[in-house]
């Protein structure tokens, strides 16, 4: 799972917080993806005093075989990358956010990681870092990164995101803070 909360400070840290509980509440309750995530928003729409939303990408990966699914509730859909560099398509829904409206849309696809093949989840303080002309880093640069990087371990294709976003821009190139997740399937 990755989220992201409109907001900064310890008003959205606490959303996330809760957010986090709640999803770990509601799937103890249901096996059923999409209705966790609906049981999640009616929460938060009904505990959502500041007017906050949450963005979440929820994902199921069986790791002997490589399926992948994903339940998106307005989050940035996940990249996934063959191994000869193809870029795979989700043709992505809509999936709207958490907390804000009663009846939500869902997002959800499924896949599979081939073998040699990797997937990024990621927040879009990594796309909109901008530089300072208010140009942002942008999808197809973070594609373009993960494509050229495709052989490396996780850890260094994580590394290797933040040292180039750093150097697309200046210290206003990454107000929002990102989070970057890569699965490689070996």
């Amino acid at each position: 799972m990755i989220g992201d909360v409109s907001g900064k400070g310890l008003p959205a840290a606490l959303v996330m917080a809760l957010t986090f509980s709640l999803v770990r509440s509601e799937t103890e309750r249901t096996h059923d993806p999409r209705q966790m995530l609906r049981n999640v928003n009616r929460h938060l729409v009904h505990m959502n005093a500041n007017d906050m939303f949450v963005t979440l990408l929820y994902c199921i990966l069986d790791c002997e075989t490589g399926d992948f699914s994903y339940f998106r509730a307005g989050h940035m859909p996940p990249i996934l990358i063959n191994p000869d560099g193809a870029l795979v398509d989700f043709s992505i829904q809509t999936g709207q956010l958490l907390g804000i409206f009663e009846n939500v849309a869902i997002d959800e696809k499924h896949g599979a990681i081939p073998r040699g093949g990797l997937v990024l989840l990621y927040s879009d303080g990594l796309n909109e870092a901008a530089d300072s002309n208010g140009i942002e880093f942008g999808t197809r640069r973070i594609k373009d990164e993960l494509v050229a990087h495709r052989h490396e371990k996780a850890q260094a294709i994580c590394e290797n995101l933040w040292v180039a976003v750093q150097n697309h821009g200046d210290e206003w190139s990454y107000q929002d803070d990102f989070t970057a997740l890569v699965i490689k399937r070996v």
